[in-house]
């Protein structure tokens, strides 16, 4: 989860820095522009002996719309950064993403907390999770210290430390 949250964290300040467009993040590894998703975050763990020793780290950022558009499925939830593709926008983003990628593994915890949850929209949202094959409509209250989702349903208060939530329109 921590690893997500740095790459979001750092994500989100390189399309600041190269584009001038601050983007939110919806929980845990989506980010959004003008409520579109603009890019995507998977982190995996590889571990010995129960310890991980190495992550990788996908990073999908949706720089201009392809030519013909998105298809039809995704092209209402689907946007880009800019109009324009060009293999130099995409080093530069690349580069830049590298860069602010250790400059926010150098944040202490209590920054990259408060950085994090600055950019997320979903709180006070209501969103749909599913844990153990159900789902669950709950309202976004909070991000916890150790960055789980604070849902409430039912007079429950829950902690999501994984998994994908889908936001109500």
């Amino acid at each position: 989860l921590y690893l997500t949250v740095v790459s979001a964290v750092a994500v989100v300040r390189a399309i600041y820095e190269i584009f001038g467009v601050k983007c939110d993040i919806k929980w845990v590894n989506d980010l959004y522009l003008n409520s579109k998703k603009v890019c995507g975050i998977l982190c995996e763990g590889v571990s010995d002996n129960g310890a991980i020793n190495s992550a990788i780290v996908g990073i999908g950022v949706n720089i201009a719309e392809p030519k013909g558009g998105y298809p039809k499925e995704i092209k209402d939830v689907a946007g880009a950064i800019c109009q324009q593709y060009s293999d130099e926008i995409r080093d530069r983003l690349a580069k830049m993403i590298l860069i602010k990628f250790f400059d926010v593994l150098k944040l202490d915890s209590q920054s990259l907390y408060h950085e994090y949850k600055d950019r997320l929209f979903i709180i006070g949202r209501t969103v749909t999770f599913i844990r153990n094959n159900i789902r669950t409509e709950a309202t976004v209250e909070g991000l916890s210290s150790n960055f789980s989702l604070l849902v409430s349903h039912d007079g429950i208060v829950e902690s999501l430390n994984s998994g994908e939530i889908t936001i109500k329109t």
